[in-house]
Formats: C-alpha cells, sequence, structure tokens
C-alpha cells in the first residue's frame, strides 16, 4: 500500500490536494474470508479499518494532500479520525450535522440530488470539458 501510495498521490497533487479514501457501504460479511479476521462482526473489524485509514491517510499526507473518507467511517463505524480528514457525506442534512459535531470539515453531497440529476433526461445534460474548470451543469 505504501508504494501505490507514494507512487499515485505525488501525481494526483499538482491538480488536487485531496485524496479519498473510502469508506463507505463495507460489507462486513467479506471479513469472514478473511484468514487473519474470520468475523463480520462491526467490534472485530473496526481496529483494522482503523490501522488502514491510519497508514493510508499518514502516506496520503507525507506526500502533500489532504485525506478524506465516507461519512460511515466516522457516523456508523465510530473511527476517531485526526480533525483534518474530511468527511463526504452523502445520505442527507443529518448526515452534514452528525459528522460537523464531531468536529469534522465536511463536503456535503446528497444522494437524493444524484438520483434526480440521473433522472433528467441525457439530452438536458451539458458537461463541459474544460481541464481547469470542469463543470456539470444543465442547459
Amino acid at each position: 500500500m505504501t508504494n501505490l501510495f507514494d507512487d499515485v498521490v505525488p501525481r494526483l497533487t499538482p491538480y488536487c490536494k485531496y485524496f479519498h479514501t473510502g469508506g463507505d457501504e463495507v460489507n462486513k460479511n467479506i471479513y469472514l474470508l478473511d484468514e487473519g479476521i474470520k468475523a463480520a462482526d462491526q467490534a472485530v473489524i473496526k481496529p483494522y479499518l482503523e490501522r488502514f485509514l491510519k497508514h493510508a491517510h499518514g502516506a496520503v499526507r507525507k506526500n502533500g494532500a489532504t485525506p478524506f473518507v465516507w461519512e460511515e467511517m466516522v457516523l456508523e463505524w465510530g473511527v476517531d479520525l485526526p480533525k483534518d480528514v474530511i468527511v463526504q457525506t452523502w445520505l442527507g442534512d443529518e448526515s452534514v450535522k452528525g459528522a460537523v459535531a464531531k468536529g469534522y470539515r465536511v463536503i456535503a453531497g446528497n444522494y437524493q440530488n444524484w438520483v434526480s440529476l440521473l433522472h433528467i433526461s441525457p439530452g438536458h445534460i451539458n458537461i463541459v470539458a474544460n481541464v481547469d474548470h470542469p463543470v456539470l451543469g444543465l442547459r
């Protein structure tokens, strides 16, 4: 993982100073297949997630970027992350309030707005291809 982050993150930081490390919709049952874990219990899995995020976020920071995660890491899993980590919410206003109450900066993006956008007919969506300022908007 260290080699991956050391290779990828410096290639991205000239364009963006943020790096998303994921964490949404974690399937607990997949950890039943892991020889080192063999459990679907959140209390058993959480320390492994924390260890991964601590390592990943250290590598992200070392390479000049700010890490961010999906809301589930702090709101559902209760992972205690440093306050420089940005939390991306997607499940609604209560998630924004919850992450802010825990002291995190937030990128808010309610999934209901994404679903609404997906139901707009394709002829009404205008994607402007501009490397410096990409914009998704409506005609």
